[in-house]
């Protein structure tokens, strides 16, 4: 078993450390992120908006946001689909807003993908996939699994982890991923 690595209080106290950072400032930190809920209670048009304001460096809810490009992977969603929400929700978008409705699996390229996608637009902030089921291979995959194998790819991979980009995977109902 591994000892438990501490750090005293005098030591913790004058230590110089690195403040963690937001996409939205004190609700969504840089890193992996599961957004889950019940089927049509608005998950995709709250991330929709989540992209729009990261993508113009607008607030949401009146909260600051870190601007910098978007990538929405809308992987149930047609570009018609999604114009017609953007004219719901917005008379003005910026370019730096980028959808994609579809994509390799994460076991079949999804992260290449990505990591693509970074070295085009260095100055990603935020990555919405859209949703978790649609990015696995179920059902050979469980959805542990999935979870799993993408917190692994977040680690291994640090241009996608670290390089300013932000990923916020999103997934679908609790009850549907076994959770």
């Amino acid at each position: 078993m591994q000892q438990l690595q501490t750090v005293d209080a005098d030591t913790l106290l004058y230590e110089l450390l690195e403040k963690p950072s937001f996409v939205v400032d004190g609700l969504i930190p840089t890193g992996l992120s599961l957004f889950c809920g019940s089927q049509k209670i608005g998950k995709s048009w709250l991330m929709l908006k989540l992209c729009l304001c990261v993508s113009q460096g607008i607030p949401l809810w009146d909260m600051p946001t870190q601007e910098g490009d978007v990538l929405y992977l809308c992987l149930e969603d047609t570009f018609c689909r999604i114009q017609g929400r953007l004219f719901r929700l917005t008379d003005e978008a910026s370019g730096r807003l980028h959808f994609a409705v579809a994509s390799c699996k994460l076991s079949d390229g999804l992260i290449v993908q990505l990591e693509d996608y970074l070295k085009a637009y260095p100055q990603s902030r935020l990555s919405v996939i859209d949703t978790l089921q649609k990015s696995v291979s179920f059902p050979k995959t469980t959805p542990m699994q999935a979870i799993t194998g993408i917190s692994l790819c977040w680690k291994r991979k640090p241009c996608v982890r670290y390089g300013k980009a932000v990923c916020h995977w999103q997934g679908h109902a609790l009850s549907s991923l076994a959770l």
